[in-house]
This record gives structure tokens, sequence and C-alpha cells, in this order.
């Protein structure tokens, strides 16, 4: 499993420099977490739009 290289990787960087992986992990996973919630927003917006249009189109 990926998760299990990932750790053996980790377990051979020097304990200094553990800090800077923290970072970068912790900010690429929020970041993800960022996009997700964009995604998330734009899709509703465009179900939104797509409705408000279908019923404008019915009333017409």
């Amino acid at each position: 499993m990926l998760i299990h290289k990932i750790v053996q990787e980790l377990q051979d960087i020097p304990e200094e420099k553990l800090a800077e992986i923290y970072g970068l992990i912790y900010h690429f996973r929020l970041a993800l977490s960022k996009e997700r919630s964009q995604s998330c927003i734009s899709n509703l917006l465009i179900g939104k739009l797509k409705f408000l249009l279908e019923y404008k189109k019915c009333q017409a």
C-alpha cells in the first residue's frame, strides 16, 4: 500500500527536517480541501442556474 511506502520514506528523513515535510503535507491537504469545497460550490451554483433556466422556460 502506498501509505506504507510513504511512512518508510519518512523514517529515513532526519528528525530536524520532519517539520518541513509536515508543513508541506499540511498545506497540500488544506489546498485539496479548499479545491473540493470550491468545486462543490461551483456545482451547486451551476445546478441552481440550470434549474432557474428550466423554470423560466416553463413560465414562458
